[in-house]
């Protein structure tokens, strides 16, 4: 319509809707180049994660950010609202990402400290559950070093009971 038409109206507007078209499509294709990135390095970061469905590592989008020389903001949006199908089933890409939990070469995800938690009480005897330093002491033995106030914090974000409430009567 552009090359056929004489109205220099219509030319001009229609010059402007192809110049606001093709920024259009250059964003979208900006978008998926910058989530492939995150997603190619989330994944080369997480083998274990992705190939068995557990060990998730700390990794903040801070830190992606940094490597990949995007703002944080950028990473944020990226990730939003998306999803990707792996070993461990349909996971929000935003719950990839976690703060580490102790320290040094001992710092795991806080999901996988929640994940030990869970499955350390699932496992108790009822007639004895354990208590936060249990748990604390369990863990520990796992090479993963958190206080016992950490415990107690992902223990009540988990919905379960202190010991004393979890006793079997």
């Amino acid at each position: 319509m552009l090359k056929t038409t004489t109205d220099t109206d219509a030319a001009a507007w229609l010059r402007k809707k192809q110049s606001e078209a093709t920024g259009l499509i250059h964003s979208v294709e900006e978008r998926e180049k910058t989530l492939l990135r995150v997603l190619r390095e989330v994944v080369d970061a997480q083998p274990e994660y992705f190939s068995s469905g557990t060990g998730l590592k700390p990794m903040t989008m801070s830190a992606l950010a940094d490597k990949l020389g995007l703002h944080l903001s950028t990473i944020s949006r990226a990730v939003q609202g998306k999803y990707i199908v792996c070993t461990a089933g349909t996971v929000e890409l935003k719950s990839l990402f976690s703060v580490p939990v102790g320290g040094g070469d001992n710092a795991v995800s806080a999901s996988l400290v929640r994940e030990r938690i869970k499955k350390l009480v699932d496992a108790e005897d009822p007639a004895h559950p354990l208590t936060d330093q249990n748990i604390c002491d369990a863990l520990k033995s796992m090479n993963i070093i958190v206080s016992r106030r950490v415990i107690v914090k992902y223990r009540e974000a988990l919905g379960i009971p202190s010991s004393s409430g979890r006793r079997a009567r």
